[in-house]
């Protein structure tokens, strides 16, 4: 990879650190919630339902799918030559090490069924596609298009219930999580979200206009404010994940590309550069570390900040073990 795309690839790392940590703080009960809600009066009851909403865990899984697409693509978006085993041994040893040894440990602690990894497999699904798709010889964008038209048709067949569920604001058998229809299928309905990462890639290089800080701020307080609502739609109104996320894709992709112009012609933090180097591990461990702390404490106001920590730091060590590793396997055998 020469000098220009690693400027463009440059504050990705970044952004995935953040990302895993909304994912982590969506799956962690904030304490403060009740805490305010205890005061009951109407100032300390808002609060709590603004904090309450703050993290939109789903959202930032699929701002995960198209950074993983765009990252896929852009390093061979110009090459004829493109050597699928090397790339498919790379990507599977890559990911799935890692997530088998999570796999393990939570089975054999119980807990595996609680485990948030769906994305997982749908990524393994669409690393294992992407060299089929590059032999169609058709265009990223008419496959995402494609894809987007057979996502709906999918949610018109299997989530036909959240539909009327939101259509007559009622419970109709409702299931507001965008893995609503398991492992199996679920990578149909987010095949578009990744396949934008990789119309991204393909882009990029044509968006020559540098960005500003501020306008790079008004897009991220966008894509922000947005997964609130998303989150409130959701949670009180039956607008399922499975129906709105890819829709909220759309945003993504233009708050990304706003996000690699910029930094194509600004440093990125080195702390949060460096802290994103695990945050697949953080994405993969911290909800078994939350499920064992559980075991042996009682969350609260004063062991919030404890918990997290703990994740930071036990997911850390298993990115030094575990997925450090794994990265230097994958690179040897797809030699």
């Amino acid at each position: 990879m020469d000098k220009q795309k690693i400027q463009h690839i440059a504050g990705l790392d970044s952004l995935r650190f953040i990302l895993a940590m909304i994912v982590l703080f969506s799956h962690l009960q904030n304490p403060f919630v009740p805490y305010f809600k205890g005061f009951n009066n109407v100032f300390s009851n808002t609060f709590a339902i603004i904090i309450n909403h703050l993290f939109c865990g789903t959202g930032a899984v699929i701002a995960f799918f198209v950074i993983s697409g765009f990252v896929i693509h852009y390093p061979y978006k110009n090459k004829v030559e493109f050597n699928t085993y090397k790339f498919l041994i790379r990507r599977w040893i890559r990911i799935g090490l890692p997530l088998l040894f999570i796999i393990i440990l939570s089975t054999y602690f119980g807990v595996f069924k609680q485990m948030p990894i769906w994305s997982l497999f749908c990524e393994l699904i669409y690393y294992t596609l992407y060299p089929l798709l590059r032999k169609l010889k058709l265009k990223f964008k008419y496959l995402f298009y494609s894809s987007f038209v057979l996502a709906i048709v999918a949610n018109m067949v299997l989530n036909y219930q959240n539909i009327l569920s939101v259509i007559l604001h009622s419970n109709i058998n409702y299931h507001g999580t965008y893995a609503c229809n398991g492992p199996y299928l679920t990578w149909i309905i987010g095949l578009p979200c990744w396949l934008l990462g990789v119309v991204l890639a393909e882009n990029t290089d044509f968006t020559k206009k540098e960005v500003t800080y501020f306008k790079l701020l008004l897009f991220r307080s966008l894509v922000f404010l947005l997964s609130i609502l998303f989150f409130v739609l959701e949670a009180h109104f039956y607008l399922s994940y499975v129906l709105s996320m890819n829709f909220f894709a759309l945003i993504i992709y233009f708050w990304l590309q706003k996000e690699i112009i910029y930094y194509s012609y600004n440093k990125a933090n080195a702390t949060l550069e460096y802290l994103g180097t695990f945050s697949y591990s953080l994405f993969i461990c911290h909800k078994l570390i939350f499920i064992l702390l559980l075991m042996f404490s009682v969350l609260n106001i004063y062991n919030y900040i404890v918990y997290v920590f703990l994740a930071l730091l036990v997911s850390y060590i298993y990115y030094l073990i575990i997925e450090s590793p794994a990265h230097k396997i994958g690179r040897f055998l797809g030699r």
